[in-house]
């Protein structure tokens, strides 16, 4: 029976030295970064308390008592602490992260048995080392996370002020204390108490309002403009684009009403390469952003930038915290939000994710429903004032977190099936963003990257990531293609454009729409069906891609069908018609279309001497037999003699099988 009330007495010691480190967390971070919200104390709050109480119960279980099982709490719940950025600094250093638990255990196991042995017979000593232990680990940890080298001189230096500081914080609480022996479970919970109340009182979890732009009393001649980037967003799961009409019914119905491209093409299979491309008009060799270099060139100027010259109030609501004010991309924004899933990253999240823990799996980005929720708020408040907004959207990124029944086992590699499921879920918030926008305002949509979902293998599969989940690291159609809608709020005629286009077009086209020039250097061009004009006769569709963040650098250029791809491998060509898989590379067989192609990459230029030929009508004389035909399986479509291969015009509205008119947002 002593045993038990014992144990219920260490765990309880336990549950209020975990309360009170969570809220001296907190208070840190209320002046030194941004502390969790509400709700996401809710989630943590857990791994805090229940892994210092069930300690303390089995050290009260096996006998110790007192402050010999409160430095004991202490040394466990140090090494439940430390054990993640152990791991992670030894992985950084090139060794196995195994042998940084190994030594963090080893280390912590120490330090208690030295604590213990020098404070033997003097247990206001041992307070004083206790308490010295919940400092140090306490700043040691908040100096961790906001150092990128934590073997730096800086961070060395730091470490061994907090170690000093420690040893005086021993020897003052050793005097204070005298003979008197207070009880540590009384003390740490009166500890907590004092460092929540402070939490609460300087800190509260309400989100700052958005502030309202100037006021307006006339309505302006300029449209409102949204611009919804949903990350990761494949254009073959849309139901407009002959998916399943259950997976986006709510993006259908927009695109329906929309001028639509079918074979948009990103910039990037990256996201901030791709997004800063979305977002200035230009390619990520042009605009600056790539890992060697993550921030715009100065010299680049985004849409934002020229829209609120223009009057417009512009806001960005992202739910990706690595689009980050350091990479520049919110220049011309005048609310720009991209806060992380949680508000900052508390110390025991390291050692989850060594664990690969399945709980907050979405910590490191905030779920749609919270990002539509905040654009909501940033409509509401817009009045007369034209506005840009753009939001982003990541859920369809991994992990795949969400209710079992929904998503299924995170260790079945069933990425298809997932992957949908958050499709669908994600297509009810957009329907909620979409009924929240006020009528007459122009919705573009459109995704900064595609994703792989098993369809090859990966072509780095050292790379951290889920199973079968795979962005950045090739450039076939499954991460380049991407959706591309614009909805025309007045006198809007549907029509799906089969030609290629680009993602980096969107700046320029917009800015048409307000009227306005864009300056010298821009890489994307005029969406001529948007506008209802006519294209240039001379008008050379080449669709270029880039990327290098992961693994080596490739770039991939589009002309009509022909497709060709530049990386560490070697030249790959292949016919999106013949082999819309890419799974035939005709580079060796086809030398002078590869070389063409590669004349089209920026920095090229063709010889003077070489001579000339159309990459459509050498497709033309492949599919009619004058030269090999492709060597792929499947029924080949054949094109009439003389005629180009180029995908069919759409049918005119009214005829058989043109979309439904227009009925209005």
């Amino acid at each position: 029976m002593a045993s038990v009330q014992n144990a219920t007495r260490c765990a309880g010691m336990g549950a209020s030295f975990g309360m009170a480190f969570l809220g001296s967390e907190e208070l840190l971070n209320v002046f030194i970064g941004a502390p969790l919200r509400l709700g996401e104390l809710v989630q943590v709050l857990p791994f805090y308390v229940l892994v210092p109480a069930v300690l303390g119960a089995i050290l009260g279980a096996i006998g110790f008592q007192g402050i010999a099982a409160a430095i004991w709490i202490w040394g466990g719940f140090t090494l439940w602490l430390s054990v993640g950025p152990a791991a992670e600094i030894l992985t950084s250093a090139g060794l196995p992260g195994v042998i940084g638990v190994v030594l963090a255990g080893l280390a912590v196991f120490a330090t208690v048995i030295l604590m213990l042995f020098l404070s033997r017979d003097r247990d206001e000593l041992r307070w004083g080392f206790l308490a010295a232990g919940w400092v140090v680990v306490l700043f040691g940890g908040a100096v961790q996370q906001r150092l990128d080298e934590s073997t730096s001189l800086i961070s060395i230096g730091l470490n061994l002020g907090l170690l000093l500081m420690g040893v005086a914080i021993s020897l003052g609480v050793a005097k204070a204390l005298g003979h008197r022996q207070p009880r540590a479970g009384v003390m740490a919970a009166l500890l907590g108490m004092l460092v929540w109340l402070g939490r609460v009182t300087l800190a509260p979890t309400m989100v700052e309002p958005i502030p309202a732009p100037a006021p307006s009393t006339t309505p302006s001649a300029q449209p409102p403009i949204l611009l919804l980037v949903v990350s990761g967003l494949r254009a073959d799961h849309m139901g407009f684009f002959g998916a399943s009409a259950e997976n986006t019914p709510a993006l259908d119905e927009l695109a329906a009403r929309s001028i639509t491209y079918d074979q948009a093409q990103s910039a990037s299979p990256s996201r901030l390469p791709a997004l800063a491309s979305i977002f200035t008009g230009q390619l990520p060799s042009s605009h600056g952003l790539t890992p060697e270099s993550p921030a715009l060139s100065p010299s680049a100027r985004t849409l934002a930038e020229y829209l609120q010259a223009k009057g417009y109030s512009t806001g960005a609501i992202l739910a990706d915290p690595s689009v980050s004010v350091a990479t520049g991309l919110n220049q011309g924004f005048r609310h720009f939000d991209a806060r992380p899933g949680l508000s900052h990253r508390p110390l025991l999240l390291t050692t989850l994710n060594l664990l690969n823990a399945p709980v907050l799996l979405t910590r490191n980005r905030r779920p749609a429903a919270t990002v539509v929720t905040e654009a909501q708020s940033f409509l509401s408040v817009q009045g007369q004032t034209p506005f840009f907004l753009v939001v982003q959207l990541a859920d369809l990124m991994p992990p795949y977190d969400g209710p079992s029944e929904l998503i299924g086992d995170q260790d079945v590699v069933d990425v298809e099936g997932r992957y949908t499921a958050k499709l669908r879920a994600l297509d009810a918030d957009i329907k909620r963003l979409i009924d929240a926008t006020p009528k007459g305002t122009w919705i573009i949509v459109t995704s900064d990257h595609g994703i792989a979902l098993s369809e090859r293998e990966a072509r780095y599969p050292n790379q951290p990531r889920a199973p079968g989940v795979y962005v950045g690291d090739t450039m076939y159609q499954e991460q380049l293609r991407v959706p591309l809608v614009f909805f025309k709020p007045r006198n809007l005629k549907p029509y799906t454009a089969l030609r290629p286009a680009r993602a980096y077009d969107i700046l320029p086209t917009v800015l048409k729409i307000i009227q306005e020039r864009a300056l010298e250097g821009m890489d994307g061009e005029l969406l001529h069906e948007v506008i209802g004009s006519a294209p240039e006769e001379d008008l050379l569709e080449v669709l270029v891609s880039e990327a290098n963040s992961v693994g080596e650098p490739m770039r991939a250029v589009r002309s009509g069908p022909w497709k060709l791809i530049e990386g560490p491998e070697g030249a790959e060509l292949y016919n999106l018609i013949m082999d819309p898989g890419e799974t035939m590379n005709l580079a060796s067989q086809s030398p002078e279309i590869a070389k063409e192609l590669s004349w089209l990459m920026p920095g090229s230029q063709r010889p003077a001497d070489a001579p000339k030929f159309s990459l459509d009508e050498t497709t033309r004389r492949r599919l009619d037999g004058e030269e090999g035909l492709l060597p792929v399986d499947g029924a080949v479509v054949p094109t009439p003699e003389g005629q180009p291969t180029t995908l069919p015009t759409p049918p005119a509205p009214g005829a058989p099988g043109a979309l439904p008119p227009p009925t209005g947002l």
